[in-house]
């Protein structure tokens, strides 16, 4: 494989911004290559999917392209503060690299797949450009995103996390679980990221306390709108049972199974770690391209 870095000034964003690409060593522009648009989590950049996944490997084996971009720390959204990184995603970076290397331009020919914050990003973007991907792949996705900024945007859920009494911290959280009802394991791993640091990275993104259900930054929302279209479009899951988004992919799958869309949910043992997406990123990967 070619591995490709580049720095390089988006319009969307402001700035210069960074990605890295694969490219498989006998890509030319008389055949252009598939290509799997890889997105990273929450606290990481585009390096750490290149670094701890088993892409590399996988990818020479079924002779892709990918593309892995950097997002800081965006949830891969228009952000109400910042930038558009919706914009830089699902248009400016394409437009690019389609002009640069011999990236299929066809939908059939791309893919979109994430890991945690990435998978939510993943899902929100080819939800909301359809007509550009064949599939789109969460690994341990948060599938309700209303859950997540309520927790993280907290002051008083942020204010447990400064407890020394671990017994007073589990109650703090068992109680806000049943009060909000929201799952108390996702209430409890959060607590841990949460505090005003977090808070003013959430409210940049998605504004203050914006009504995030029901509106273009839900993914239930978005499917129904593909449902109402009849768009074509795979969604493929993965998710540990261990995982603290465990409950909301089984919302989301519930729904997908009572409006017919195309969506499969694979779980199994396993948490919100490393060890799990590898696991699973091979089966990710014969589930798209087939037998290598």
């Amino acid at each position: 494989m070619i591995l490709l870095e580049m720095n390089l000034y988006s319009q969307s964003l402001g700035k210069k911004t960074e990605a890295v690409i694969l490219l498989p060593a006998h890509s030319s522009h008389d055949k252009p290559v598939k290509t799997l648009w890889f997105l990273h989590g929450m606290g990481d950049d585009h390096t750490g999917c290149l670094r701890n996944s088993l892409l590399e490997a996988e990818a020479e084996k079924y002779g892709v392209a990918v593309v892995f971009p950097n997002a800081d720390l965006s949830f891969y959204n228009d952000m109400a503060y910042g930038c558009d990184y919706a914009a830089w995603i699902s248009k400016e970076l394409p437009d690019i690299l389609s002009r640069l290397l011999p990236l299929s331009k066809n939908p059939k020919d791309n893919y979109i797949a994430g890991i945690s914050m990435g998978a939510y990003g993943a899902f929100l973007t080819a939800l909301t450009n359809s007509e550009k991907y064949h599939t789109a792949v969460s690994l341990s996705g948060p599938m309700r995103i209303d859950w997540i900024y309520q927790i993280l945007t907290d002051r008083d859920i942020a204010g447990t996390a400064g407890l020394e009494d671990d017994g007073k911290k589990r109650e703090a959280c068992r109680l806000y679980s049943e009060k909000n009802r929201i799952p108390e394991l996702l209430v409890t791993e959060l607590c841990k990221m949460s505090g005003e640091r977090t808070i003013r990275a959430f409210e940049a993104m998605f504004g203050i306390r914006p009504a995030l259900r029901s509106s273009p930054r839900d993914l239930f929302f978005l499917a129904e709108k593909i449902l109402e279209k009849k768009q074509e479009l795979a969604l493929m899951a993965f998710c540990g049972e261990q995982d603290y988004h465990y409950e909301s992919n089984l919302l989301f799958r519930d729904f997908a199974a009572r409006s017919g869309l195309k969506y499969s949910l694979t779980t199994g043992s396993g948490a919100h770690v490393w060890d799990y997406w590898n696991r699973y990123i091979p089966v990710m990967m014969e589930k798209l391209f087939g037998s290598p």
